[in-house]
């Protein structure tokens, strides 16, 4: 089927306002003998009407471009699952041969085995995304956490070793200090707040100028009730036209550090520290760095739902990160 050259509404409304510009003129021409009190509000009423008749048309064109938006959002989440869990299976057989590849590497040249050693940090970058985009679609359907109690000093080991390849990579030492106050033990899913804390760590080195720092400070707030993360950089830092949708999917900043970002990471890390009941917020200047908190309640009761998060997540501020935090790094 053809479609129309425009909605129907717009021509409807453009159909309207012509008739009642033509009524204008008839009525000025044929209702001169009528008295001029009768006039006015035969006329007001014509107009009420022409004037709720656009309302009401132009309502309606609104709601169904929502309707036909959120349908087309719908479709393109349903199209994105489907190909990157099809999609994961198959990169693991590719990772899984380059493993071997490089477990044999001392039989090949030396330029094979550069070759092999990108392929394999590709197919792993490649791999992470996947994983980034399943998790974000279990979030969002209120897939419940796996919490168990962990210690925090081995959490921050763990994720520590995850991110130290990278920031080998760049030539860079991330600072990182457990506060006298922080709670020894916890519970939450461990999985996903490593994932948080390395997703955090690995924008703070991407968009870290050389010859700056960038680290992780854990500690306790409101009295014990919550373990702070907080994860700073001295880098580019994020526009202030940026933070309100840097938690956005598929959200793509306008600064782009050592490497483009996908605009899933920082989803995935929002979506995970609100299923703990948590918040996450950010502070930035820039030319100056940034500094994102996560906020997790020690002891969460019951699912996120009931809860609810602590506090907002998203952006707290933009005047900028404090100081005395990047100062005394």
């Amino acid at each position: 089927m053809r479609e129309s050259s425009g909605p129907v509404e717009l021509k409807l409304i453009a159909g309207t306002v012509v008739l009642y510009a033509l009524w204008e003129v008839v009525s000025h021409h044929f209702l001169m003998e009528v008295p001029m009190t009768l006039y006015h509000l035969i006329s007001g009423g014509v107009g009420v009407l022409v004037t709720l008749l656009i309302a009401g048309l132009a309502t309606r064109g609104l709601l169904r471009q929502q309707r036909r938006l959120e349908e087309l959002a719908r479709l393109r989440d349903e199209l994105t699952h489907m190909v990157v869990h099809d999609m994961r299976s198959p990169l693991t057989l590719v990772i899984g041969a380059l493993s071997t590849l490089r477990a044999r590497s001392g039989d090949m040249p030396v330029p094979l085995v550069e070759m092999v050693s990108m392929a394999s940090a590709g197919s792993q970058r490649l791999l992470g995304m996947v994983d980034n985009l399943l998790e974000i679609s279990r979030l969002e359907a209120g897939v419940s956490l796996e919490s168990h109690e962990v210690s925090v000093v081995e959490l921050v080991e763990t994720t520590m070793a995850g991110v130290r390849p990278l920031a080998e990579q760049y030539g860079m030492q991330l600072d990182v200090q457990v506060e006298p106050d922080t709670p020894d033990r916890v519970t939450l899913d461990a999985e996903k707040v490593r994932r948080v804390l390395e997703n955090l760590l690995g924008n703070a080195l991407k968009y870290t100028v050389e010859g700056q720092g960038a680290g992780l400070t854990v500690s306790s707030g409101d009295d014990g009730r919550l373990l702070i993360f907080e994860v700073w950089d001295q880098g580019v830092g994020i526009p202030a036209g940026d933070l309100p949708h840097i938690f956005d999917k598929f959200f793509h900043g306008s600064k782009t550090g050592r490497m483009r970002s996908t605009g899933l990471g920082l989803t995935f890390c929002r979506l995970a520290v609100e299923a703990h009941g948590g918040s996450i917020a950010v502070r930035s200047r820039e030319g100056e760095g940034s500094i994102f908190t996560v906020a997790l309640p020690v002891h969460p009761a019951g699912p996120q739902a009931e809860r609810g998060p602590v506090a907002h997540a998203g952006v707290e501020s933009h005047e900028g990160p404090r100081p005395s935090v990047l100062q005394s790094r």
